[in-house]
């Protein structure tokens, strides 16, 4: 058995025996895809390799890569206050409240506004969103903890609008998803994308109506869908030094820096247990106890989601599939037998 299917064989299993209900998988490096696998359980909306998933919090490293654009630009400092260039975010003690904080998820922002909303039956529209996230108070002093805020991510993509002029939808798609060929990612698939969209399976009874509301607002912290070969090009492009053929994304010291471990010191409270924060700039580290490189880094979403790059290893890994909050491991195990399966080539 070809033991880079060890890493199919674990999302297989996953889907039949794990409650999952579907996942595709794909291996890449940065100039090929290597393997591409959809799976799918008896009973349950089939997936194709070109199937549509909400991507949850992989959302964010794309949001922190336009963030990045706008530092290389110039027309933004990460260590600045985000008052600077939101003046009304100064509100409710934000004032020494930098982009660094929030990329870092050491803000200290109130989510618990944002969690009423999802939760109430009124539901604030995006604008609403962006300044009820400028009335938020604090939890704790910025840098101080590290604790994960999706809702502070609206004020990325405020920042992303003001400074480059334009909704920070279309700036996505006009600097990151046409120039590198990702034509099935948006905030909400249109026209013939709908056929290939998974459903989302949730256990609440009003799941639909939720989940319609986060997509009518385009979460900036997790909304975005997309392909396992959109994400690809995505990674490839970070592969290859920020760049898309003659495109420019973003430069090798961006990536390098979004890359790096940030919050080295500071720990997280997860299911009751203190560990250290793994995070760098939009993107998480993996622990000294994984396969992967010192230099990989990933991110995770809600619905199941994975992304890893490894640039040791010449690696872009992504694991879709479609069930809210599901708690199993079939991601982290299926990269740790696509790890199993690398060899030098010397």
């Amino acid at each position: 058995m070809n033991r880079l299917q060890r890493a199919v064989g674990v999302a297989d299993a996953a889907v039949r025996e794990g409650g999952y209900p579907s996942a595709v998988i794909a291996v890449a490096s940065s100039s090929a895809t290597i393997l591409k696998r959809a799976l799918s359980r008896p009973g349950m909306a089939p997936a194709r390799e070109d199937s549509i998933f909400l991507l949850a919090s992989i959302t964010k490293p794309i949001v922190a890569t336009a963030i990045m654009r706008l530092v290389e630009d110039g027309l933004l400092l990460l260590s600045a206050p985000v008052a600077t260039y939101i003046p009304e975010f100064a509100q409710a003690g934000k004032q020494l409240v930098t982009t660094w904080h929030i990329l870092t998820h050491t803000s200290g922002l109130d989510d618990s506004a944002w969690q009423a909303e999802l939760a109430g039956a009124r539901r604030a529209t995006a604008p609403e969103l962006v300044q009820l996230a400028c009335r938020s108070g604090l939890r704790f002093e910025p840098g101080a903890r590290f604790e994960y805020c999706s809702f502070s991510f609206y004020i990325l993509a405020e920042l992303i609008s003001r400074l480059g002029g334009a909704p920070y939808p279309e700036l996505l798609r006009r600097q990151i998803f046409r120039p590198l060929g990702m034509r099935d990612t948006s905030f909400a698939p249109e026209g013939d994308q709908r056929a290939r969209a998974m459903p989302v399976y949730g256990l609440a009874p009003d799941f639909d109506r939720w989940l319609a509301y986060y997509t009518s607002v385009a979460t900036p912290g997790g909304g975005l869908w997309s392909t396992a070969a959109d994400l690809i090009a995505f990674g490839q492009a970070l592969l290859r030094g920020g760049r898309a053929g003659d495109y420019h994304l973003l430069s090798p010291a961006a990536i390098e820096t979004m890359a790096r471990l940030q919050t080295g010191g500071l720990t997280q409270v997860s299911d009751g247990q203190t560990t250290p924060a793994m995070y760098g700039l939009g993107w998480g580290k993996l622990g000294p106890e994984a396969l992967a490189s010192p230099r990989a880094y990933l991110h995770g979403g809600a619905t199941g989601t994975l992304l890893c790059i490894d640039p040791e290893w010449d690696l872009v890994f992504v694991f879709l599939t479609n069930q809210w909050d599901i708690q199993g491991t079939a991601a982290d195990r299926a990269l740790n037998a696509v790890y199993g399966a690398l060899r030098r080539d010397r």
